[in-house]
């Protein structure tokens, strides 16, 4: 999934524009006009990113809630 949005990423740089009536909208207005007006590159390139985000913070809380301390931590040393 990271692959794809750095693909979309470099999709969005090289051939997408923004839309001239989102510059300076704010961050969420910009997002909303992104998903909802913007080219199909730049909207996909916005849901991935977000997905990316959600799944990121989901595997966090679900590895300090499940006290997997290997997972939060990989580095840290247990004696048994």
């Amino acid at each position: 999934m990271l692959l794809v949005q750095y693909g979309l990423g470099v999709w969005v740089t090289f051939e997408g524009s923004v839309p001239s009536a989102d510059h300076g909208a704010g961050f969420w207005g910009g997002f909303i006009d992104a998903i909802t007006q913007g080219p199909l590159a730049l909207s996909l390139h916005a849901l991935v990113g977000t997905l990316l985000i959600v799944s990121a913070v989901s595997l966090m809380v679900r590895a300090i809630w499940l006290a997997h301390i290997a997972v939060v931590t990989p580095h840290q040393h247990r004696p048994w």
